[in-house]
């Protein structure tokens, strides 16, 4: 069996008849820091920014029947470019998944898969790498054990009224109509389609799911489920 990818609710192989050419390195995500010179000091002192840059991941892909390139060569380039779901999950790696933010595709595209049957593709993902079994939606439990990195977690709430929610003994206060969406990692709240973040009061750094045990309490007719996350570098 050839090894392929899977993204944007595709299979290369699969679909498009396309395989991995070659192995895929993923490279080590890069902390940011901002240099600071000092006057007769050797080197420089490195104020740390927070967080990481985003990695390439570079792909080799060879197509195995040069026919699909010319009747399916559309469909092909509508795959990469129009991002409907971002995860990428490599068959060698099928265990953990990759958010891609941009596909970096080149302008001969078209030309170098009719002439060579084989394209450079860079994927521009988040730098954390994710586990498939934390991109699920699972109802919210008392207590949830993260063994990775602190993760930014989306909430789901439904229900009718002022929510107090406990994570870790921090207090979310929440305003509840109907139905509401709690993406952390973007810091927005979403209802019916609108963003609402007014409905929060609490900080977001208190929704977060650190290492270790997280528990969580509240108290209400409220039905909350969370998609976790699970992440590390």
């Amino acid at each position: 069996m050839a090894e392929f990818i899977v993204f944007n609710n595709k299979n290369s192989y699969k679909d498009f008849k396309i395989k991995l050419l070659n192995e895929v390195i993923i490279p080590f995500p890069n902390k940011r820091m901002n240099p600071i010179s000092i006057d007769g000091s050797d080197g420089d002192l490195y104020e740390d920014l927070g967080g990481y840059d985003d990695i390439v991941i570079p792909v080799n892909l060879d197509i195995l029947d040069e026919k699909i390139i010319k009747n399916r060569y559309r469909s092909i380039k509508r795959w990469l470019n129009q991002i409907e779901d971002n995860k990428l999950m490599f068959s060698t790696d099928f265990g953990y998944v990759y958010k891609v933010k941009k596909v970096e595709v080149p302008n001969n595209f078209k030309t170098v898969f009719n002439g060579l049957g084989e394209a450079n593709i860079n994927f521009i993902c988040d730098p954390y790498t994710y586990d498939i079994d934390g991109v699920h939606e699972i109802s919210l439990p008392s207590t949830l054990y993260n063994y990775g990195d602190v993760s930014k977690p989306i909430y789901r709430i439904k229900g009718e009224g002022m929510l107090n929610l406990y994570v870790n003994d921090n207090l979310i206060k929440l305003n509840i109509g109907q139905e509401i969406l709690i993406d952390t990692d973007l810091e927005l709240i979403y209802r019916e389609g609108a963003i609402e973040n007014n409905r929060k009061t609490g900080k977001w750094e208190d929704l977060y799911l650190k290492p270790g045990e997280n528990k969580f309490n509240w108290s209400g007719n409220f039905n909350i489920t969370v998609i976790p996350n699970w992440r590390c570098l």
